[in-house]
């Protein structure tokens, strides 16, 4: 069975045309295509049926699926469309057409936030209480932040028993 002709000539086209993954998801909502992780419970029998029609390949298993959904409630497997969005963003959309995997597109993300990644950190000594390190930190981004010229009694006081933690990407800065 051939595959409509607004699948090849233009979904999948147009899909190749877009600037960022964010703009193709964007694309695919308004055509009726829904992820199905936050369609369906995991452990559901509807689910695992689906999931057993998409043939999705195992090394393919940590990426989420786009799938379009009738009105009706059905899913149309013949284009699904894999993107990574937990863990490590990749910049490449993965198509299956009629549940074989066909290619992969290199669409970038917008931004791609990596929230493990600490820009500064202080280690305060165990003898300060809660409050005592708020006033120091904010002090303290004020003096960076240029807003404060003059450093407080309290603050030099406390200055040589606080370690601040640098990433190396920040060098000599600080």
């Amino acid at each position: 069975m051939e595959l409509p002709r607004i699948i090849t000539q233009r979904i999948i086209p147009t899909i190749k045309k877009q600037k960022t993954q964010e703009l193709v998801i964007e694309y695919l909502y308004t055509l009726g295509y829904k992820f199905i992780d936050s369609e369906l419970p995991k452990d559901s029998p509807p689910y695992d049926s689906l999931f057993k029609r998409l043939r999705v390949v195992e090394e393919h298993s940590l990426y989420s699926i786009l799938v379009r959904k009738f009105p009706n409630g059905k899913w149309d497997t013949r284009l699904i469309i894999l993107c990574k969005l937990l863990g490590k963003k990749e910049p490449y959309i993965l198509i299956y057409l009629k549940g074989k995997y066909k290619e992969s597109i290199r669409v970038p993300w917008k931004q791609v936030h990596n929230f493990k990644v600490m820009k500064i950190g202080l280690e305060f000594p165990d003898y300060m209480d809660y409050d005592e390190r708020r006033a120091w930190r904010i002090e303290h981004t004020r003096l960076l932040e240029g807003r404060k010229k003059i450093p407080s009694e309290f603050y030099l006081q406390h200055k040589d028993n606080i370690t601040i933690l640098l990433p190396e990407k920040y060098g000599e800065k600080f």
